[in-house]
């Protein structure tokens, strides 16, 4: 094997190379590190033997044994559905929004809009969901010019519609919340927000487990995310006293790895998120 096209080689030169149609980066650093300088665009991606993560900026201390999560909200960091500033013809790369709050340049790379093409399209028939490659800044209430990935296949006019939201790796928490949603967990512990880091959303691991019966009870073997960040199974009621009111796993995480016949307790697990 030409050892240049190696990871080894590329650790060994301190180099992070980006395949831009894959968003796939060899972090020099590795992926066991988090810093307060921006290293990456968000939601670039690595990858170690079977394991895949995503990098992201955490907004709150993160803990490596429990769930972080999304913390992405339109009400405080996206543009909700409001009219087009301008219209633009097939072909156009880019849109015109009102700003509900100052906006930094590029706050919404990495993010994702979706056009209402022609209202009332009530049927949601004609929309046109595109990536954001970059965004100009502008003062509240000022107008924001989205870059999309790709042109548009229907004109839009001043009637149109839109909401766009920033990259939803750029805001990953631990938040003990049953309206949020998790991405992974994360490979450094910090004390405080305010780093940039890497989430582990696929490959074998451990993640705190708060019920007894994983790994001892048979068929419990599919495992559901807990509001707290930690893993519960994928059963809503059974002989074992399980209820609904008392579970509300919604979000599916994985499946127990491990052998246990001899109901020794989950040990391994596959963590099954984003590829």
């Amino acid at each position: 094997m030409n050892k240049q096209n190696t990871r080894l080689f590329l650790q060994e030169e301190g180099a992070a190379l980006i395949y831009p149609s894959q968003n796939i980066v060899v972090p020099a650093e590795g992926v066991d590190y988090a810093g307060t300088s921006k290293l990456y665009p968000f939601g670039s991606k690595a990858k170690e033997g079977t394991d895949t993560y995503y990098y992201c900026y955490f907004s709150t201390a993160m803990k490596t044994g429990m769930g972080a999560k999304f913390l992405v909200d339109i009400s405080t960091a996206g543009l909700d559905w409001s009219t087009l500033v301008k219209a633009e013809q097939i072909g156009a790369t880019t849109i015109t929004m009102t700003a509900s709050a100052t906006l930094v340049n590029n706050a919404f790379q990495g993010g994702w809009v979706c056009i209402n093409t022609v209202p009332p399209d009530t049927d949601n028939a004609m929309l046109q969901q595109r990536r954001i490659t970059s965004s100009t800044p502008c003062a509240s209430g000022g107008t924001t010019i989205l870059t999309l990935d790709r042109p548009l296949t229907a004109a839009v006019t001043t009637s149109s519609a839109a909401f766009a939201m920033p990259s939803p790796f750029s805001n990953i928490g631990m938040l003990a919340s049953p309206a949020v949603s998790h991405i992974g967990l994360a490979t450094v512990y910090t004390t405080a927000g305010g780093y940039y880091g890497w989430v582990k959303t696929r490959g074998f691991c451990w993640i705190t487990d708060l019920h007894e019966h994983l790994g001892k009870t048979n068929h419990f073997r599919a495992l559901m995310w807990n509001e707290q960040g930690s893993l519960g199974p994928h059963i809503s009621s059974d002989g074992a006293g399980y209820t609904a009111a008392s579970l509300h796993p919604q979000q599916y995480a994985g499946f127990i790895v491990d052998a246990n016949t001899t109901a020794n307790g989950m040990s391994m697990i596959y963590l099954d998120g984003l590829d």
